[in-house]
């Protein structure tokens, strides 16, 4: 029987400091494991990178990150980390590009 992780997107707030305004969120991303619960970015990327679904991956939960944006307030920004690896893949912008037009989030609301 094969074992489909289940990942999970969080949204922390992003405030300014001078303010206290909302300018954003950033994407948290957790495995969901059934036994060991929510288990952090720093066990789980490193696999992904080695086995080279890291791109996958990235894709997967940007679009849902993107896509959940896009109905938010719209002067808030999404900020989204990206595994070094993916700045080497030269299709990486243009999967990007193809994540913004079907999620409907403007280029500007993203931060990588």
């Amino acid at each position: 029987m094969t074992c489909i992780p289940t990942f999970v997107l969080y949204y922390q707030p992003i405030v300014s400091l001078a303010d206290r305004r909302l300018t954003g969120f950033e994407a948290l991303i957790r495995w969901n494991h059934a036994q060991r619960g929510l288990v952090p970015p720093a066990t789980f990327i490193p696999i992904a990178e080695e086995s080279g679904l890291i791109g996958r991956l990235t894709d997967q939960l940007l679009e849902q990150a993107c896509t959940d944006v896009a109905g938010w307030p719209g002067d808030v920004v999404l900020a989204f980390n990206v595994s070094p690896t993916l700045l080497h893949d030269s299709e990486f912008p243009t999967r990007v590009l193809a994540i913004l037009a079907r999620s409907g989030l403007p280029s500007w609301r993203l931060e990588l």
